[in-house]
């Protein structure tokens, strides 16, 4: 498990950048509104406005 721990934990943190910058862009165009985010069990996530 040694090995691959480098890449994996590079590929977690740059997924957790991507729904970062995802949901700030989003913060930021809707300001004034309540954002909902859902994320399956596999990862893909979904940010929107209700």
């Amino acid at each position: 498990m040694g090995i691959f721990a480098p890449p994996i934990a590079a590929l977690g943190g740059a997924y957790y950048l991507k729904v970062k910058s995802d949901l700030d862009y989003m913060n930021s165009i809707h300001q004034k509104d309540y954002l909902n985010m859902e994320v399956n069990w596999v990862g893909v996530y979904s940010i929107y406005v209700p």
